[in-house]
């Protein structure tokens, strides 16, 4: 019984991370799932965007990104272009949402 309560949660969990990837893909925002509310922003680095460190790849401040969440100090970020999430610093960047995502995040 709880093997199968275990694989219907992940299957549920994989469902909605799916949904994510494809609503990102297509440039919406995605539902909220398990408390989590994906949301487009525009990332802005706090001092020279090279002292950023990346898990997940390389960040690209231009980009938008979907911010999927945070936790202690570091934010998820999904990006549609490379198909992956990365993991950042809080404290080095500002975070600014838009509504959806433009074509390109630099400052004009």
């Amino acid at each position: 019984m709880w093997t199968g309560g275990w694989s219907l949660g992940l299957e549920t969990a994989a469902r909605a991370g799916a949904g994510v990837v494809k609503a990102a893909a297509s440039g919406q925002a995605p539902d909220a799932y398990f408390d989590i509310t994906p949301q487009w922003v525009c990332v802005r680095p706090i001092g020279p965007a090279d002292d950023i460190h990346a898990d997940g790849g390389e960040f690209r401040p231009a980009r938008p990104y979907l911010r999927i969440g945070d936790a202690s100090g570091t934010v998820v970020l999904w990006d549609s272009a490379e198909k992956g999430a990365l993991e950042l610093p809080m404290d080095k960047l500002r975070i600014v949402p838009v509504e959806k995502p433009p074509k390109s995040c630099a400052p004009s």
